[in-house]
């Protein structure tokens, strides 16, 4: 009886001894398994990561360059608002320089998309004070983006007829537009939009290589362009014949 106890004992110690072994050499091998699983992923993630960081880069210059676009339009808009009333201008009836009103109406909306100019236009600086006069808070670095937006941008207009062809003449005389109907034109603004995201900087045939205020980087050039009916001529005053 006691013989037969002891064998049942021992078959049951070698079982559980079986047992542990082979859960141990199932635990083991799971482990290798996580162990070689973590490797894998590590050297997938690590190979995927500049691929999602350049993905991350193209979106975001993408965003910035959309956003540049409407804000070209704005600029060739509120120009074109601008030479309703400030264009053409006549020496011999005022002193308004509509040219300059024009420009700096484009400079002021641009200003939001500028970089910091290394160097302060004088311009910039008398725009910065008189909204000052007016009460208004400027912010310390828009004298520096202005004169950004001054350097990086280019306004143009030329007369149009009534279906926006472009009418071929010689340059304005401002005397031919005192007391004359106001003339149609067609208003471009091109920009100069600085490329800052660090690597679609490098991509060969994106942007020109130039040096703008100051900066000098890749940039891209966008234009807009609006048409605008200008007011009449400006009546001169009236003399002692009249």
């Amino acid at each position: 009886m006691k013989l037969a106890t002891d064998r049942h004992c021992r078959s049951f110690e070698f079982q559980v001894s079986s047992f542990k072994q082979i859960r141990n050499s199932k635990l083991e091998t799971r482990n290798l398994k996580l162990r070689h699983n973590r490797g894998t992923v590590a050297v997938t993630f690590l190979l995927a990561l500049p691929i999602f960081l350049w993905i991350i880069c193209i979106m975001t210059q993408y965003a910035l360059m959309v956003n540049a676009r409407m804000g070209v339009n704005r600029a060739v808009m509120a120009a074109g608002r601008s030479a309703v009333t400030s264009l053409p201008t006549d020496p011999d009836v005022d002193y308004v320089d509509g040219i300059r009103n024009v420009n700096r109406a484009a400079w002021m909306a641009l200003e939001p998309l500028s970089p910091k100019a290394t160097d302060i236009a004088m311009d910039a600086q008398a725009v910065v004070a008189a909204m000052e006069n007016l009460g208004v808070n400027v912010p310390s670095s828009y004298a520096a983006r202005y004169s950004y937006a001054q350097a990086a941008t280019t306004v143009e207009w030329a007369r149009v007829d009534d279906n926006d062809v472009p009418i071929s003449e010689p340059t304005w005389e401002p005397l031919d537009f005192a007391e004359h109907v106001g003339q149609r034109i067609r208003l471009t603004v091109r920009y100069k939009f600085y490329i800052n995201v660090p690597g679609i900087r490098s991509l060969p045939g994106f942007g020109q290589n130039d040096t703008v205020a100051g900066i000098t980087g890749k940039f891209f050039t966008m234009s807009a362009s609006y048409i605008v009916q200008l007011t009449h001529g400006r009546e001169a005053g009236v003399n002692n014949a009249n």
